[in-house]
């Protein structure tokens, strides 16, 4: 949270609870140069599958999250580290999943220590929005029959 003292902290609650977040963070932050957040992406590709969509997904990405970070004083440097053959699709759960598709995008390029790895992956169906380390994260979507 912005501020490092507790009448800096209120204001921000205050700001929050009144919707005016925006004013608020312009005014605490003055001149301060502005935070860059460094974001690489990556598309693994199944079989007979190009990545013609990837530079346009990573614009759309990027300019949502500029819209969202933006008023909290964040800048955002992209770069796009290209595609790299990963035939099978990642269960959410699967440890050994998720390491083989790291290892690969790995060794395609190593990209950055500093950035942040995005990889735009295949997944096998779920029932779940989200999962973290294979514990469910998300909402459970379940199936229902008309």
């Amino acid at each position: 949270m912005p501020g490092r003292n507790a009448s800096e902290r209120r204001e921000w609650r205050s700001a929050i609870g009144t919707g005016n977040v925006s004013g608020f963070v312009e005014g605490a932050f003055g001149n301060a140069p502005a935070t860059v957040l460094r974001i690489a992406f990556q598309d693994a590709l199944g079989e007979n599958e190009i990545g013609i969509a990837t530079p346009t997904r990573m614009l759309l990405l990027s300019a949502k999250a500029l819209k969202l970070f933006r008023p909290f004083n964040f800048r955002l440097q992209t770069d796009f580290l290209g595609t790299f053959p990963f035939p099978k699709a990642i269960a959410e759960g699967d440890e050994l999943d998720v390491s083989g598709l790291r290892k690969a995008a790995q060794k395609a390029n190593p990209g950055s220590d500093s950035s942040l790895r995005v990889i735009f992956c295949k997944f096998l169906p779920t029932t779940s929005t989200g999962t973290s380390n294979g514990a469910v994260t998300g909402i459970e979507v379940s199936k229902t029959s008309s």
